[in-house]
C-alpha cells in the first residue's frame, strides 16, 4: 500500500508541475503529444542512459580511489554530467527534428523543463520506493525533500539548457546559436554539480544552501520568463499590425490576440455556450496568429525562402479558417 501510495503522490505532484510549465507558455501553447515526447524522453531513456554510464564509471573509480571519494566524484562530477548530457540529447534532437515548434527562448525553456519533470518523476518514484523500505517516516522525509524543497531541481536544471536550444533558434549568426547552447549546457551541469555538492555535505547547513540555491536560480529564470512574455507580446502587435492592414485579422481578434486574459475570456464563452467546435476554432486561429508574428520575426531575422512560404501557407489557413 505504501508503495502504491508513494507513486500517487510522486504522479499527483508531477502533474502539477507540468500544470505549471505549461501556463508558462501564454500565447501559443505546444502541441500536447510533443510535449508528452519531451516528458517520456525524460522519464525513460535520458534515465536509463544515465543509470548504465554512471555504473560504467563507478567501478573503474571504484579500483582507482577510496570509496568515500570515488562516491563523491559520482556524486558532483559523473551523475551531474551524464544526466544533464542525456536530457539535453533529447532537446538537442527535438531542436533538429521538430524545429518548427520551437519559436523563442520561452519554448526552449517550456521544453527543457517537462524534460527534466520527466527524469524527475521517475527517480522520485525510485527514491521515494526506495525509502519505503525504512519505514513510513523515512519514506514521507524522503517525498519532502524531493518532491517539495527540491520537486523542480532537474526541471530547472534542463530549463537552463533548454534556454541556450532558444537562444540557438532565435540568434542572427549560427556560431551564436552554439555558443548559447554550449554555455546553458555547462549552466545546467553547474547547477546541478553545486547541488549535488552542497546536500552531498551531509549537513543541515548544506541543504539550506541548496535550498537557497535552488530558489534563487528559479526565481532568476522567471525574471527572464516575464522579460519573454513582453517580448512576445510586443511581437505580436508589431508583426501583426501589417497582417490587420492586409485584411489576414480583424480589428477585434487583433486586439486580443496578445491579451492572454482576453483570449481566455473569449474561448471561455464558446465553453459556456458549449460551442466545443467554436472553441477549438478560435483557439486555433489564435495559436496560428501567434505563429504568423513569430514566423514573420524569425524571417526578418534569418530570411530565408522556407520560411516566406511558411508565411504565405499561414496566411492562407487563417484566411479559409475566418471565412
Amino acid at each position: 500500500m505504501e508503495y502504491l501510495a508513494g507513486i500517487l503522490a510522486v504522479s499527483v505532484t508531477t502533474i502539477a508541475s507540468l500544470a505549471l510549465i505549461w501556463f508558462l507558455d501564454r500565447f501559443e501553447k505546444e502541441p500536447i503529444w510533443l510535449l508528452a515526447l519531451a516528458f517520456l524522453w525524460g522519464a525513460v531513456p535520458a534515465v536509463v542512459v544515465s543509470l548504465v554510464i554512471e555504473m560504467a564509471f563507478r567501478v573503474p573509480l571504484g579500483y582507482i580511489l577510496e570509496k568515500g571519494i570515488a562516491e563523491a566524484v559520482m556524486g558532483t562530477v559523473v551523475a551531474p554530467v551524464t544526466e544533464e548530457g542525456a536530457k539535453a540529447f533529447g532537446l538537442l534532437l527535438l531542436f533538429l527534428v521538430f524545429r518548427h515548434h520551437l519559436d523563442d527562448v520561452l519554448d526552449g525553456i517550456v521544453f527543457g523543463a517537462v524534460v527534466g519533470a520527466g527524469f524527475a518523476w521517475l527517480e522520485d518514484i525510485f527514491y521515494v520506493l526506495g525509502a519505503a523500505a525504512e519505514g513510513v517516516e523515512a519514506m514521507g522525509i524522503v517525498f519532502v525533500l524531493r518532491v517539495f524543497v527540491f520537486g523542480l531541481n532537474h526541471a530547472f536544471f534542463t530549463a537552463l539548457a533548454g534556454l541556450g536550444f532558444g537562444v540557438a533558434k532565435v540568434a542572427r549568426s549560427c556560431w551564436l546559436g552554439v555558443l548559447a547552447v554550449i554555455l546553458s549546457f555547462g549552466a545546467a551541469v553547474g547547477a546541478h554539480l553545486l547541488h549535488n555538492a552542497l546536500v552531498g555535505m551531509g549537513s543541515e547547513a548544506g541543504v539550506v544552501a541548496s535550498f537557497a540555491v535552488h530558489w534563487s536560480g528559479l526565481f532568476g529564470l522567471l525574471v527572464i520568463i516575464v522579460g519573454v512574455w513582453f517580448a512576445e507580446w510586443r511581437c505580436i502587435k508589431n508583426e501583426l499590425r501589417e497582417e490587420l492592414a492586409l485584411g489576414t485579422v480583424g480589428e477585434r481578434d487583433y486586439g486580443q490576440v496578445s491579451k492572454w486574459f482576453g483570449r481566455l475570456g473569449w474561448e471561455l464563452k464558446f465553453l459556456a455556450a458549449l460551442d466545443l467546435d467554436g472553441f477549438l476554432r478560435v483557439r486555433r486561429m489564435y495559436n496560428q496568429l501567434v505563429k504568423l508574428a513569430f514566423l514573420k520575426r524569425s524571417w526578418r531575422r534569418r530570411p530565408r525562402e522556407s520560411t516566406e512560404r511558411r508565411i504565405a501557407e499561414l496566411r492562407e489557413r487563417i484566411a479559409r479558417a475566418r471565412c
